[in-house]
């Protein structure tokens, strides 16, 4: 079924100041899309594994992620990294949110 803009809208498709707003709308969605969910192995997917909190003492835990390597990107032994998070074992789990100690 081939969907026919009504006169209305083929006019608005038309003016500049539309075309504007609805690519930027568009730009926006793309952009917010691809930060929330970066394709594997990109420039994107990389920043958002290796960012820390503002105050850069915390660090949500992506899938994939080990103790050990959280602990080499911080800086700091993985027993600490156990210790400040009352983690006994290995399991950690997605969306936690990691209390990264000083080194």
């Amino acid at each position: 079924m081939a969907l026919s803009p009504t006169p209305d809208e083929e006019r608005r498709l038309r003016d500049p100041v539309h075309q504007s707003g609805l690519s930027q709308a568009i730009f926006s969605g793309l952009r917010e899309h691809f930060e929330r969910f970066p394709p594997p192995a990109s420039l994107l997917a990389w920043q958002r594994d290796n960012q820390r909190s503002p105050s850069g003492n915390e660090y949500r835990i992506q899938s994939g992620d080990t103790l050990s390597a959280i602990a080499v990107r911080h800086g700091v032994p993985v027993n600490q990294l156990k210790q400040a998070n009352d983690i006994n074992g290995d399991v950690i789990r997605v969306g936690q949110v990691l209390q990264i100690p000083r080194s």
